[in-house]
């Protein structure tokens, strides 16, 4: 295998640097393997399948395979459910698209998005333009979450809630809080909740709060269950309804206070 690809360090900022190691070596692999020119494969129907480039050919297993390694002299390979729930991972994140043919299931054919911007060219070393578009594409490639982080954060700068940060990632504070990364279901529910609106910040919260009471991930997802159920999407939101509870809670107590003092009153009045 000859040539090379670009790689980008800004890639330390993106979301599949913060999951568990077989994320980021499955990427790698997809990036090394995908097709630098365009070929036609002949099918079993007499027709040709089109292969572009950036694009690439292949089988759950054939990629369990690749990135297969030794440890302590034997070899192991993950299992095709857990790649697929890496290149689900993958394709949520805008990173690869997967054409699977007919009824879904005839191939496996990948797309690596914005590949180009992975790439070099001989004469890319004389010309300073020709890199600074290809650096201009991976700004643009390498997560976008990354762009909706800092809209995060203007947002919150507006406001009197802590600012948003990079540290606000559900997988990392995942790890933060239980010592280790999100298996694949986790990491599916996880993804379900970003995809259905909820904010980054209000997911970590609630990972933060079932920890802290010593609760594992259900908990968690009990609390965002009821989160969504009251509508609440934001971290601004869930604050809101936490200073509305005290609140609430605050104003039952002094009521109560309020009518213990009235009973003292009558009493003394009737003592008297």
């Amino acid at each position: 295998m000859k040539g090379y690809i670009k790689d980008y360090r800004k890639e330390l900022e993106s979301d599949i640097w913060a999951m568990p190691p077989l994320y980021h070596r499955v990427w790698q692999y997809l990036k090394y393997q995908v097709n630098h020119k365009q070929r036609t494969i002949p099918q079993e129907d007499g027709g040709f399948l089109s292969i572009e480039k950036g694009q690439y050919l292949t089988s759950v297993r054939s990629i369990a395979k690749g990135i297969g390694y030794y440890e302590r002299k034997v070899w192991k390979e993950p299992n095709p459910k857990t790649i697929n729930a890496i290149l689900k991972f993958l394709e949520n994140s805008q990173m690869i698209h997967i054409n699977r043919g007919k009824n879904n299931k005839q191939f496996t054919l990948i797309t690596l998005l914005n590949w180009e911007a992975y790439q070099t060219y001989d004469n890319e070393s004389n010309d300073e333009s020709n890199t600074q578009v290809t650096v201009k594409k991976q700004s643009l490639d390498i997560n976008k979450n990354v762009k909706n982080e800092k809209n995060e954060k203007k947002r919150y700068n507006s406001s009197n809630v802590v600012p948003f940060s990079s540290e606000h990632n559900p997988f990392e504070k995942y790890h933060e809080c239980y010592g280790k990364y999100p298996t694949p279901k986790i990491t599916n529910d996880i993804q379900k909740f970003e995809q259905e609106g909820m904010e980054r910040r209000i997911i970590c919260l609630a990972v933060e709060k079932a920890a802290s009471n010593g609760s594992g991930f259900q908990y968690a997802l009990g609390i965002l269950n009821n989160w969504k159920e009251k509508g609440l999407y934001t971290y601004e939101q869930a604050l809101n309804e936490r200073k509305r509870r005290e609140e609430s809670r605050h104003g039952e107590h002094r009521k109560s206070q309020d009518t213990g003092s009235q009973w003292i009153d009558t009493s003394l009045r009737n003592e008297l």
